[in-house]
């Protein structure tokens, strides 16, 4: 190695060169690469998520349209309204999160990936149902306050 340093070095100075093993060095670029696709992925994923649970929301809230245009109309305020698309949304949230329990995922992962039970730990389990509610609830503020801004009697002579 130190005979090629100096005959590089005799040609040009400036050229460094390194030695290391070529397995670990592609491996090194890979998981670099492959982290910041995930990354990407999971990024787009979020992003997905809020997008629909918005428009669900938002199509729940156009539906409701004459009901919450009553409830204004009868003296609810804002905050009241507001919660009430919340909590709706939070039930169905909550339905979703149930049903699809992150549990599951560890009896569907092919065996290289496979996790096994004594290496689970809550904090696996509990936080991405956590991410997935502040999503859920961060996308579902939005049709609330839109729900929240209705004139009730143009909701009321809607239909």
């Amino acid at each position: 190695m130190a005979n090629v340093q100096a005959a590089v070095a005799e040609v040009n100075p400036e050229i460094a060169i390194q030695f290391g093993v070529l397995t670990q060095r592609i491996k090194g670029t890979l998981l670099g690469d492959l982290a910041m696709l995930s990354g990407a992925v999971g990024l787009l994923a979020v992003l997905l998520a809020m997008l629909g649970l918005d428009g669900a929301i938002s199509y729940m809230v156009a539906q409701q349209r004459n009901e919450i245009g009553l409830r204004m109309a009868l003296g609810a305020d804002r905050g009241s309204v507001i919660g009430l698309v919340m909590r709706e949304a939070g039930f169905l949230l909550m339905i979703g999160l149930i049903a699809e329990r992150p549990w599951r995922f560890e009896r569907r992962v092919p065996p290289p990936l496979y996790i096994r039970p004594q290496t689970v730990r809550p904090a696996t389990l509990v936080t991405p149902c956590a991410v997935l509610a502040s999503i859920g609830m961060v996308a579902d503020y939005a049709p609330g306050g839109s729900a929240s801004r209705l004139d009730p009697m143009q909701a009321l002579r809607e239909e």
